[in-house]
């Protein structure tokens, strides 16, 4: 028998590349505005704190940056950000015209030369950027946000070699929001925000996008501090907690047979596998947790689902959930019922040959073998026209195995134990 992972033109049909929460959709690109942070990049922008004295409750705000192709964070890029101060104004630039707060009340002295909130950081090995700020103001014709631009390829701490991937706002939710600004000075010289995002001439379009895609949390009370959490989606592609190198599925008489396989996990937690009767809603089945890695770097899986197949086809897929609780999807894979397959299996237990008694074979039928802990240890064929098949097994540790009849995308599992 030859030796492959995963088993080529498996029992198991492949429904959906990618299943993608909403954090690993593009957030919608958005104008720099008129009050950008310039020069690019400079070296004065480096920074986490970024208040610099303003009068303003105090607020920390996290922005974890994940990629678009993969839903992986993106570790190493550059995050600006700027915002106005309580008052409604943005530093580095005169004041008066567009920049002139509400109607030039509590206009800052000597603006154009102050950097108040504005920064620049790299993201960290978990795609996250974070500032410690005052609650950003709103003023006349805007609602309240924070703009920030995502860059890559770049040199840190300069401005060297930073290409601008995306430009984007968010902002917070309504009701929290307006209870800090009627209630907490300065910000009760103007009280609540007026403008709702749906009417914002940022935030709608594309419509009822912000309530998704720009929107971070905000929790605290009274006079703070408060903190916010927010994610956005950029183009390209991000670093996973593991990589999945397959992901099969086999019949177990009336069970469903899962197995898996991983290299390079890194601040992994679990899996959640997921079973649908539809392949489209889906429902919690199981839990494994992370396993100690092998020599080679790899850990393989497997996962009975009991009962499983008496009610139909069965399609599962695995939640891949890291340490801090984010998590991505795989695949989608579909079992079907096949209780015409018939295969049996003797002697039992076996030692050198197992005998396989199975359907004739009209040319396209496989069989793998794998260990208990779901590892293949050979994969081969039916020689054509043959219903009874011996297998070399000589090589096999005594213990517990799992063999997979696979014919032309329906597939049976049965067990034997070598001695």
């Amino acid at each position: 028998m030859g030796f492959s992972y995963p088993l080529a033109n498996s029992g198991v049909k492949k429904l959906s590349a990618f299943v993608s929460p909403p954090v690993c959709t593009l957030v919608p690109s958005e104008t720099l505005g008129p009050f950008p942070s310039l020069p690019s990049g400079d070296t004065m922008y480096w920074r986490s704190d970024i208040d610099d004295g303003q009068a303003g409750v105090a607020l920390n705000f996290t922005i974890r940056i994940n990629g678009d192709v993969n839903c992986g964070v993106m570790s190493g890029v550059r995050v600006d950000v700027w915002h106005c101060n309580a008052h409604g104004f943005y530093s580095h630039y005169a004041t008066g015209g567009t920049n002139n707060g509400h109607s030039g009340s509590n206009t800052p002295s000597n603006n154009a030369n102050l950097i108040y909130c504005r920064g620049t950081q790299l993201t960290d090995s978990n795609g996250e950027v974070n500032f410690t700020t005052i609650f950003p103001g709103w003023y006349p014709g805007r609602t309240c946000h924070i703009h920030f631009a995502v860059y890559t390829g770049g040199i840190a701490n300069s401005s060297s070699g930073w290409i601008l991937n995306r430009v984007s706002q968010f902002t917070f939710p309504i009701t929290e929001k307006n209870v800090l600004y009627t209630s907490q000075v300065p910000y009760t010289l103007y009280g609540a925000d007026p403008l709702h995002p749906d009417n914002d001439n940022v935030f709608s379009s594309p419509a009822g996008a912000w309530s998704t895609y720009q929107l971070g949390n905000l929790n605290g009370s009274g006079s703070g501090p408060y903190s916010s959490y927010y994610e956005a989606a950029v183009s390209g592609t991000g670093a996973l907690p593991l990589t999945l190198l397959g992901f099969n599925g086999s019949a177990f008489h009336q069970d469903a047979l899962l197995w898996w396989k991983t290299e390079s996990e890194v601040n992994f937690s679990h899996f959640e596998i997921e079973y649908s009767e539809d392949g489209e809603d889906f429902e919690y089945a199981g839990k494994i947790l992370s396993q100690v890695q092998n020599l080679e770097n790899t850990r393989e899986y497997t996962f009975i689902d009991k009962d499983r197949l008496l009610y139909g086809h069965a399609y599962y897929r695995l939640k891949i959930v890291d340490l801090d609780g984010t998590f991505f999807y795989s695949s989608i894979i579909g079992i079907k019922t096949n209780f015409d397959i018939q295969v049996h299996a003797y002697p039992v237990p076996a030692t050198n040959y197992l005998m396989l008694s199975h359907p004739i074979n009209e040319g396209k039928d496989k069989i793998l073998v794998m260990d208990s802990m779901g590892k293949p240890i050979g994969l081969g064929t039916i020689e054509l026209g043959a219903n009874h098949s011996q297998i070399d097994i000589s090589l096999c540790a005594p213990g517990l195995y799992y063999l997979i009849y696979d014919r032309q995308g329906m597939s049976q599992t049965i067990k034997f134990v070598k001695h």
